[in-house]
């Protein structure tokens, strides 16, 4: 007769629990749960530890949780940092591998030389004066223009056996000569060869040379139309990432 009633009375507890439970769920703020109590052989409540909210944390407990999810939060944001460097870095390699490999500040692309900050590149094909400022600013440079004794002692060591257009044209208009820039030539940063500018007028091509040629590291005019190498110079780009 006991275990029957015993059994009666963990029946109703579990029907009063269920529908207990159906409220809690719906209202959230239930903290205890039935239970059979065998010595008085009724139903009781008792804690429900299983079932306290967020808002009965201590503060000990709040902090924990913080403390917790700070420690989450800052390895997700570490492992982004990780990343972004190796992101950083492999790009590093390939500005490398597709650049020149002169070790300086700047980088050039390939087949482009590196000097204080620009970029020259020399031609192995010849075209007419015209025709090889276009390809400079198809490039996205311009035809070569000096700014520094310097900058010429530099193009003038480069392959004394050619002859190379550089971005200098006479003016007929002024009766002087211009760099591609728009600039006047000054006087102390011309780099003239022996007897030059020579005659302005070819009887045999039977034109003007009113272009100007660097050859065996000196100027000379020449007529524009007739195919010489070229100089194309441009300003280099910064490093993407020093590692």
């Amino acid at each position: 007769m006991a275990d029957e009633d015993e059994e009666d009375g963990w029946n109703r507890g579990r029907q009063v629990e269920d529908d207990s439970s159906l409220e809690d769920g719906s209202r959230g703020q239930r903290k205890q749960r039935l239970r059979w109590n065998q010595r008085s052989r009724r139903i009781e409540w008792e804690d429900d530890e299983m079932s306290v909210d967020e808002s009965d944390m201590s503060e000990c407990e709040a902090e924990e949780a913080e403390t917790s999810w700070q420690v989450v939060s800052g390895s997700r944001w570490k492992k982004i940092a990780i990343g972004s460097l190796m992101i950083a870095a492999a790009c590093s390699v390939v500005a490398v591998i597709l650049y020149s490999e002169d070790c300086t500040s700047d980088l050039c692309h390939k087949y482009w030389a590196p000097f204080q900050g620009n970029c020259y590149y020399f031609s192995q094909s010849a075209l007419s004066w015209e025709d090889s400022r276009q390809n400079c600013i198809s490039q996205g440079s311009e035809l070569l223009v000096i700014l520094n004794k310097q900058e010429q002692e530099f193009v003038a060591e480069f392959n004394l056996s050619r002859a190379f257009w550089i971005g200098i044209k006479d003016s007929p208009l002024e009766s002087a000569w211009m760099w591609v820039d728009g600039t006047f030539v000054q006087e102390d940063l011309m780099f003239w060869g022996p007897g030059n500018p020579d005659s302005f007028f070819d009887y045999q091509l039977e034109a003007f040379k009113n272009c100007v040629l660097l050859r065996r590291g000196a100027w000379a005019n020449a007529v524009c139309s007739t195919p010489h190498h070229w100089i194309c110079k441009r300003r280099s780009e910064p490093v993407p990432i020093k590692l």
